[in-house]
């Protein structure tokens, strides 16, 4: 449903609630699906269904390299396999400027 189908949907009553509720229901279905996944179920791609299913607009993220992508990916699985906490590399690079403001200050 389309943000202009939202804003007929609540100006036509009943009818248009029922709509708002299945389009509601929907978009949960979609994030639960999304939140459940575990183990190996899991993937950057879940993502990609998330948001086309989730959002008008679809998945608008920009392309990404292949090769990191699989890097990150090996990385994740690697960490899930021994147990460990998987950080990505962002939060590391997080961790680390934050660590970096503490000890300059």
């Amino acid at each position: 449903m389309t943000c202009d189908n939202r804003e007929r949907a609540c100006e036509s009553g009943e009818e248009g609630l029922a709509s708002l509720r299945s389009e509601i229901e929907r978009l949960c279905d979609a994030i639960r699906k999304h939140m459940n996944m575990r183990g190996d179920d899991r993937c950057f791609l879940d993502d990609h269904e998330l948001y086309e299913t989730a959002l008008p607009e679809g998945d608008t993220r920009p392309a990404c390299d292949t090769a990191v992508t699989i890097e990150n990916c090996q990385r994740f699985i690697a960490c899930r396999q021994q147990g460990r906490e998987y950080v990505s590399p962002a939060r590391e690079i997080e961790r680390l400027r934050a660590l970096l403001e503490e000890t300059n200050s």
